[in-house]
């Protein structure tokens, strides 16, 4: 078992070696180099993945994806994604060589309109979702895994796909998903012996933005997400709801700042988990071979630091914003 795991200062978990959070590199800014240093693949090239990401209006997912095929190449493959599926068929069979390629999303919730909510996709994203061939819980695996590409509308927690895939990826989904030790558990038993799970996901809750609010909006029409600076850094991990409705309520009006400290503390679409609870669950999972590694790291001032660890006894990382998981099976 190896496992690297970032320490602020802290204490070791298991006995597992320490390292510093690294910035992560993508394909728009300096794409030459992986995290782990290998040269990336560029089986898919700046310009395929311009022509799918101006298409498709994919940005980060396009960036992502080409790391992990440059850490795992999927060429030939049977591929898992968790989360997502919003990579097309064209990107991902023929460009990039999967043999097959199943997503599990929970569409309803995440992905799909709902009667209370339109989701903001263009004509080529939902033509994709509309002509996709789409499975539920209720459908058989010979079915579904009769496919070459196919998304099962489903929570992950949900599968019993044993012993069929190649490979796991999953690309800024993982913090999202709350039954954190299910979802490995699911993995492992959906891979074949010797495969292999990657996972790339941001912003994790313990970083500076880690809130992930998204879909705020106030009276004036400013929109609010976990880009825009409305919450102080940090803010989430020190402030009580109490004390950031104040401090919103002197940026915003009354009903925003309601909307938006809901989003942040009590929002189902996120897990919450710190870092060191991300190197916990999969260190105790049944993975023979695991490596964490926290990338794209922001400067913590000395001063917030030691109000961070006082606030969360036991944490000590707050300055990784992604998580890189590596397991093999």
């Amino acid at each position: 078992m190896a496992i690297l795991e970032h320490r602020y200062g802290g204490r070791n978990r298991g006995g597992i070696q320490p390292c510093r959070a690294r910035r992560l590199e993508t394909a728009g800014s300096r794409a030459s180099e992986a995290p782990n240093g290998r040269r990336i693949n560029h089986v898919l090239s700046q310009e395929i993945l311009g022509s799918f990401g101006k298409k498709y209006d994919l940005t980060y997912q396009l960036d992502f994806l080409k790391i992990i095929d440059s850490l795992h190449p999927l060429k030939g493959l049977r591929v898992m994604e968790i989360g997502g599926s919003n990579l097309p068929r064209a990107l991902v069979l023929d460009e990039l060589g999967a043999k097959q390629w199943i997503c599990v999303d929970d569409l309803k919730n995440f992905v799909l309109d709902t009667p209370t909510k339109t989701r903001v996709m263009n004509d080529a994203m939902r033509d994709h979702y509309n002509t996709t061939a789409t499975f539920t819980d209720d459908d058989t695996n010979e079915e579904i895994l009769s496919n070459d590409y196919a998304i099962i509308d489903s929570d992950i927690c949900h599968l019993d796909i044993f012993d069929h895939f190649d490979a796991v990826v999953s690309i800024a989904a993982f913090e999202h998903i709350s039954k954190f030790g299910g979802l490995l558990d699911r993995t492992y038993n959906a891979l074949r012996s010797d495969g292999h799970l990657i996972s790339l996901f941001q912003p994790i809750w313990s970083c500076v933005n880690g809130h992930h609010l998204g879909g705020a909006k106030d009276k004036a029409g400013h929109e609010y997400d976990f880009g825009s600076g409305i919450v102080p850094h940090w803010g989430h991990l020190l402030m009580t709801p109490p004390q950031m409705r104040c401090d919103l309520l002197t940026k915003t009006d009354a009903d925003c700042a309601d909307d938006i400290v809901s989003k942040v503390y009590n929002s189902p679409s996120i897990n919450r988990l710190f870092f060191e609870d991300y190197v916990d669950y999969v260190n105790a999972s049944r993975f023979r071979i695991k490596k964490i590694t926290p990338l794209g790291q922001r400067v913590v001032p000395e001063q917030v630091q030691a109000a961070l660890e006082a606030a969360h006894p036991g944490r000590t990382c707050f300055d990784a914003n992604t998580i890189l998981i590596q397991a093999l099976k």
